[in-house]
């Protein structure tokens, strides 16, 4: 049997070709070694959602920023890239109760405007911006009352359209990108059907892969050495971008995954970790990305939080795992 994943593959055959591939076995793997633990206050935040906060002016919502910077045109959503300088805000105006239109604007760190994109879509919508300040958006170009006509937007860090392709009209449910943005990957799901839809494209927005064998697809990441994880309710799947997309292992995952980042790939990308829910607490698993062998696994206390912007774990340049738990931070290695 080939672990040649096609997008025609049925279910039935997708199942048995997994089941003979590694699967971790929790029980065998060791507990993370803890460095240090602290209690948060005021909700848990992670990552760059330290960043923002949500607040009001004259009445109207704004986003305050951790220089002092505020941003006064405050829609749904707001990202952090980091390394390019830049605050993307995008999506409805933030506090309501619906979000029809994809808007987006572009800062500096500072919160000072550089462009006003105005609206890209309608809804559905989905996006995710690249650490190089890259702003990826799929959404329904149609006029209001017309049929859906969905289409992939690219623009660049200063907010100029790069490219625009007409796709496919499934409604859009996320968007993830490859770190050097060689791939982007779009979830989708045909309304009333229960198999997701992960189309894989080029930086150019060319249309590489689909894979239409995956129920309630929860996560999908990339990580280093064109590898892509896909993360289902009870399951994850690591497929080799540069070997058609094959499957290279797969293991079991003992709850609902957290967040919508829940996958964390370390540097050499030989390790990665999912982060999922165990019972009132949040369960952490490593895996090895070569054998799906589970290398260590902890549970920690605290109700988990399942839709979760922020990465719910991440690698610190040292190498040790921050993990945001709603109740406390708390700093792990590996014992390897």
């Amino acid at each position: 049997m080939k672990n040649k994943l096609t997008s025609i593959l049925s279910t039935a055959a997708f199942f048995a070709a997994a089941a003979i591939l590694p699967v971790g076995i929790c029980a065998q793997a060791g507990a993370f070694r803890v460095i240090s633990r602290q209690a948060v206050t005021g909700g848990a935040k992670n990552g760059q959602e330290t960043y923002f906060e949500m607040g009001k002016t004259a009445g109207k919502p704004v986003y305050k920023l951790k220089n002092g910077g505020i941003i006064t045109e405050a829609l749904g959503n707001i990202a952090y890239a980091q390394k390019a300088d830049r605050i993307v805000a995008y999506g409805d105006k933030a506090g309501s109760h619906v979000n029809n239109n994809a808007y987006a604007n572009f800062y500096n760190s500072n919160g000072v405007l550089i462009k006003s994109v105005g609206k890209v879509a309608g809804a559905p919508f989905a996006a995710t911006l690249s650490e190089d300040g890259t702003l990826i958006i799929a959404g329904n170009k149609a006029m209001p009352g017309d049929p859906p006509a969905m289409y992939l937007f690219k623009y660049d860090k200063n907010g100029n359209r790069v490219w625009e392709h007409k796709i496919n009209n499934d409604n859009p449910a996320g968007l993830f990108s490859a770190p050097d943005n060689r791939y982007i990957a779009l979830l989708s799901f045909k309304a009333g059907g229960i198999f997701s839809h992960i189309q894989y494209y080029s930086s150019n927005g060319a249309l590489l892969f689909v894979d239409s064998s995956h129920i309630s697809v929860s996560a999908i990441e990339f990580i280093p050495g064109n590898k892509i994880v896909v993360c289902t309710g009870t399951e994850w799947y690591l497929y080799d971008a540069g070997k058609s997309y094959s499957l290279v292992s797969s293991g079991g995952l003992q709850g609902k995954t957290i967040g919508r980042l829940p996958v964390t790939a370390f540097a050499s990308g030989d390790i990665f970790t999912v982060v999922t829910e165990a019972g009132k607490g949040v369960r952490i698993q490593a895996f090895n990305t070569k054998t799906g062998s589970v290398l260590a696994e902890s549970v920690f206390k605290g109700q988990p939080a399942y839709w979760v912007p922020y990465r719910a774990a991440e690698i610190e340049p040292n190498g040790t795992i921050r993990l945001q738990t709603p109740a406390e931070t708390i700093i792990l290695k590996l014992n390897n």
